[in-house]
């Protein structure tokens, strides 16, 4: 009699392994992708949309307008800090301000709105 390979005689002794470990769904983003428990997301109160964090580049993009783009000269952002050659930056052309990349989740939340949170 031919015998099961180990991994198989093992799954139907104790189950399936990693079920348990598997994170739980949370939900669907804006680009109908799977939120998953733990995921970093961005919500958008005032158009009532979830938007998973690595994906809100092409959602502003998208629904606001933003231009994501490296500074071409020295100048400062709409908090006044320093932007030098080469900075990532974000202009929003609705509120006609731009912003040091770094610091666009504060912008987001004090002029749109945004809650940024990690879906459970």
């Amino acid at each position: 009699m031919l015998n099961d390979h180990p991994v198989i005689e093992n799954m139907m002794r104790t189950g399936y392994p990693n079920l348990i470990a598997q994170p739980e769904h949370a939900g669907i983003d804006y680009f109908s992708n799977e939120i998953l428990s733990g995921d970093s997301i961005a919500e958008d109160r005032e158009q009532q949309e979830t938007i998973l964090t690595e994906h809100l580049d092409g959602y502003l993009q998208g629904q606001y307008g933003f231009v994501f783009a490296n500074s071409q000269h020295s100048s400062k952002d709409c908090y006044n800090d320093e932007i030098e050659v080469n900075d990532s930056v974000v202009f929003d052309p609705i509120k006609g301000k731009v912003v040091l990349k770094e610091s666009l989740e504060h912008y987001l939340e004090v002029n749109y709105g945004f809650r940024f949170t990690i879906a459970d």
